[in-house]
C-alpha cells in the first residue's frame, strides 16, 4: 500500500502531559482508599500464577509483569484462536498475514516474532527449526488460561525468551463429570464443532476433545493501486483445522500424575501478497503435530515440592507451490524429546528456592535443510527473599547455563525486587534487570541453499521498572504503569551474497524502549469490568550493516509506535456483552522507513453478545460475534488484507 507519511501520534511533550494525567488520577484515587473487596474477577493484577518465576506467587509482587486470560475471559471475548485472545494485551502485537487460517504470530515489547517464547503446559511449542510459532491453528477448546510474561526470561526459559514468555495452559482432569457440545456458523464459509467430556472415579479423572473448523474464507476485500480499483473475493485462503487431545491424571493426599495428548492436523491454502486484482494462488501448506506430555507433581514433608515433566513431539510440515517447485513439497520433520525435573525448597514462610534442569534432543529432517540434530543441557535456580521491615521487599535473583551441541551456550543472569511502599497491594514498585539470548535456528544454521554454520547467538540486555496498585475505592481499580528498555546485540540478518543468494550473520544492533499503561475498574462483583491498556513503543535498529547502509537509527517495520484496547465486559440475568476497541499506529513497511510506504493507522471494533439459560442439571448459551463492526479496510503486513465486518454464530450445550 502506498500512503503519505503520518506524523507521529504523540511527540516527548505529549507523553510527559499522559504520565502527569496518569500520575494525578493514582493520586486522587488513593486518597479514597478503604478495604479491597473480595470478588472473582474477569481480569486482574493480582492472581496466582506459574509463569513468573517457575514459583506459584501473586503476579502483583513479581518483579516482571505477567498478564493472565483466564477461562472466563477466553468466553467472553469474541475470538477463534490464541492469537485473537493476545491481541488485547499490553505490550503484544499480533502479526497476520491475511484472515483465520493464515500464519498469526507475536510480537512482544516491539521485538520481532522470533523474539517471544511459547509454551504449552510448560514446555516449548518453539522450535529449533524455526523460532515462530503459528498462534492462529490452535483451537481454544482445551485451553484453561494463558500467562504471559513480558520481557526477557532467559534466566529462567533460556533461549528465544527475549521479549517475553507466553504459557498456554489447558483445562487439567476433574474428579467431577463436565461435558461441553459447541457448533459454530459464520461468514465466509465457516463451521466448525467441539466435543469436551471429562469424568472422574475415585482418584484417576479423565478428560477428553475433539473440534474440527473449517471454511472456504473467500472473504470479500477492496483492491485499489492508483489504477484498477474494485471489489474482489480473496482467493486460495480456505483453511481445515481438526484437533484431538486426552488427558488422564491421578492424584492422592500428596503426589498427581498426568498424561496428555495432543494431535492437531491444519491444512490450509497460503495466498501471495496482493499485487494484482488476478489472484494466482495454489500454495498450501500443512501441519501434522502430535506430541505426548507428562507430569509429576508431589510433596516431601511440608518444605520440599518436586515435579518432573517431559514431552515428545513430532511435527510434519510440508509446503507445496506448484509454481516454485513442480516435482513435490518442501517438507520439514521435527522431532523433540524433553525432560525437566525441578525441586522446590521452602526455606522458611520468606525464603523459597527453586532449582532444576532441562534436557532435551531435536532433529530435523528436510529436503530444504541438512539433516541435523541438537543436544541441549540446562540447569537454573531461583530463589525469592522476602524482607518486611521498613517495607515488603521482595528479592528475585535467577541463574540459567545452558549448553548446546552445536553453538555457544553460557549464563543468564537476573535480578528482580518487588517492594510494597504501601501495603500489601496499595502501591507496589517492581525492577528487573537481566541478560537474555536466542540461539541460531536450523533454518539460519543448516539451510542448504545458504545458512551460515558460524552464526552466534544474539544477546540481549533487558530493564524494566514499574508500578501497580489496586486502590479500593466504590469499586476496585487496578492500575499498572511500566517501562522497558530492551538492547539486542549480534542480531542475525539475511543478506543476499555475491551469489545473489540469501545468507545470514551476525551484524545489527537493535533497542526498543517504551511506555506500558494499563487501568482496569471492577464494579458490582465483576458484572461490570471496563479496562484500558495503552503502550508506545521506539524499536530501533541502532547499527550499520555495512559502511553505506542508511538504516541506522530507523525504526523496525511493521512495528506500530503506539497501540491501545478498551474492553468493556457486562453481564446481567444470564446475558453476557463484550465489547473491544483497538488502536494501531501507523507502521514502516521498509527498514529504510522510506515515506512512501507506510501502513496507515487503524482502529476495529468487535462486540460479542451471549446468553446462557440453565435447567437443571444441564445449561444452554448462545452467542454472537461481530468482528470488524465498522468494516474497516486495513493491513498489518502490506498486501495481506485483513477480512471486513464478519460474523458468528455460536449455540452450546453445558453438561
Amino acid at each position: 500500500m502506498h500512503c503519505i507519511l503520518y506524523p507521529n501520534v504523540h511527540s516527548p511533550e505529549d507523553w510527559g502531559l499522559f504520565l502527569k494525567i496518569f500520575i494525578f488520577v493514582i493520586t486522587c484515587s488513593l486518597t479514597l482508599a478503604g478495604e479491597i473487596p473480595d470478588s472473582s474477577r474477569v481480569f486482574r493484577l493480582n492472581e496466582i500464577v506459574v509463569s513468573g518465576q517457575r514459583i506459584q506467587s501473586d503476579a502483583s509482587i513479581l518483579p516482571s509483569p505477567v498478564h493472565i486470560i483466564d477461562s472466563t475471559l477466553i468466553e467472553a471475548v469474541p475470538a477463534s484462536s490464541v492469537a485473537d485472545l493476545l491481541k488485547a494485551l499490553n505490550g503484544v502485537s499480533i502479526r497476520r498475514y491475511g484472515g483465520p487460517g493464515s500464519l498469526q504470530s507475536i510480537s512482544i515489547r516491539g521485538l520481532g516474532q522470533d523474539y517471544s517464547l511459547v509454551l504449552i503446559d510448560g514446555q516449548r511449542l518453539t522450535t529449533s527449526q524455526i523460532s515462530t510459532v503459528d498462534l492462529g491453528i490452535i483451537p481454544l477448546t482445551t485451553i484453561d488460561r494463558i500467562e504471559v510474561v513480558s520481557g526477557g526470561n532467559s534466566a529462567l526459559y533460556g533461549s528465544d525468551a527475549v521479549g517475553g514468555v507466553v504459557n498456554i495452559i489447558t483445562k487439567k482432569p476433574s474428579k467431577e463429570a463436565s461435558g461441553r457440545v459447541t457448533g459454530s456458523i459464520g461468514s465466509f464459509g465457516l463451521s466448525s464443532y467441539s466435543l469436551f467430556a471429562g469424568e472422574g472415579y475415585k482418584n484417576y479423572s479423565f478428560n477428553g476433545s475433539i473440534t474440527r473448523m473449517n471454511a472456504s474464507n473467500n472473504y470479500p476485500l477492496h483492491y485499489d493501486d492508483g489504477v484498477v480499483s474494485k471489489t474482489i473475493n480473496r482467493i486460495g485462503a480456505d483453511y481445515s483445522i481438526n484437533a484431538y487431545s486426552f488427558s488422564g491424571s491421578r492424584f492422592d493426599e500428596n503426589a498427581s500424575q498426568r498424561v496428555m495428548l495432543r494431535f492437531n492436523d491444519a491444512e490450509r491454502g497460503q495466498p501471495a501478497a496482493l499485487l494484482s486484482p488476478y489472484q494466482k494462488n495454489f500454495a498450501r501448506i500443512r501441519d501434522k503435530d502430535f506430541s505426548a506430555l507428562f507430569d509429576m507433581h508431589a510433596t516431601n514433608h511440608s518444605n520440599w515440592k518436586y515435579s518432573i515433566s517431559g514431552m515428545y513431539r513430532n511435527f510434519l510440515e510440508t509446503y507445496n507451490d506448484p509454481t516454485i517447485k513442480s516435482d513435490g513439497a518442501y517438507y520439514y520433520l521435527n522431532q523433540i524429546v524433553s525432560i525437566n525435573p525441578q525441586f522446590e525448597w521452602t526455606l522458611s514462610e520468606h525464603h523459597t528456592m527453586v532449582f532444576g534442569g532441562e534436557g532435551m534432543f531435536s532433529s530435523l529432517r528436510s529436503n530444504e535443510v541438512s539433516k541435523t540434530r541438537r543436544f541441549q543441557g540446562s540447569l537454573y535456580i531461583s530463589t525469592q527473599s522476602t524482607l518486611e521491615y521498613p517495607f515488603e521487599i521482595i528479592w528475585y535473583p535467577s541463574l540459567r547455563y545452558d549448553s548446546f551441541s552445536d553453538v555457544n551456550g553460557g549464563l543468564s543472569p537476573k535480578i528482580g525486587l518487588n517492594i510494597g511502599v504501601l501495603g500489601k497491594s496499595l502501591l507496589r514498585v517492581r525492577a528487573s534487570y537481566g541478560k537474555n539470548y536466542r540461539v541460531p535456528t536450523f533454518n539460519d544454521l543448516y539451510w542448504i541453499a545458504g545458512g551460515n554454520p558460524n552464526l552466534q547467538p544474539e544477546h540481549s540486555m533487558s530493564f524494566d521498572i514499574g508500578l501497580t496498585s489496586s486502590i479500593p475505592t466504590y469499586a476496585l481499580v487496578e492500575i499498572e504503569a511500566n517501562y522497558f528498555s530492551i538492547n539486542t546485540s549480534n542480531k542475525i540478518v539475511w543478506q543476499p551474497n555475491a551469489s545473489s543468494l540469501w545468507s545470514p550473520k551476525n551484524l545489527s544492533s537493535v533497542s526498543s524502549n517504551g511506555i506500558e499503561l494499563q487501568a482496569v475498574v471492577h464494579l458490582w462483583n465483576d458484572d461490570l469490568m471496563i479496562s484500558h491498556i495503552h503502550d508506545f513503543t521506539s524499536a530501533k535498529k541502532t547499527s550499520k550493516d555495512f559502511p553505506s547502509d542508511n538504516t541506522e537509527n530507523t525504526f523496525l517495520p511493521y512495528t506500530p509506535q503506539e497501540h491501545s484496547v478498551t474492553m468493556i465486559f457486562a453481564r446481567s440475568y444470564g446475558f453476557e456483552m463484550t465489547l473491544l476497541h483497538s488502536f494501531s499506529g501507523f507502521r514502516y513497511e521498509s527498514q529504510t522507513n522510506d515515506p512512501a510506504y507506510v501502513l496507515p493507522a487503524y482502529h476495529t471494533t468487535d462486540v460479542s453478545i451471549g446468553y446462557l439459560c440453565r435447567f437443571n442439571s444441564w445449561g444452554l448459551k448462545v452467542k454472537a460475534d461481530v468482528n470488524n463492526i465498522f468494516n474497516t479496510s486495513y493491513e498489518i503486513i502490506s498486501d495481506y488484507p485483513i477480512p471486513l465486518r464478519n460474523y458468528k454464530f455460536t449455540c452450546e450445550i453445558l453438561l
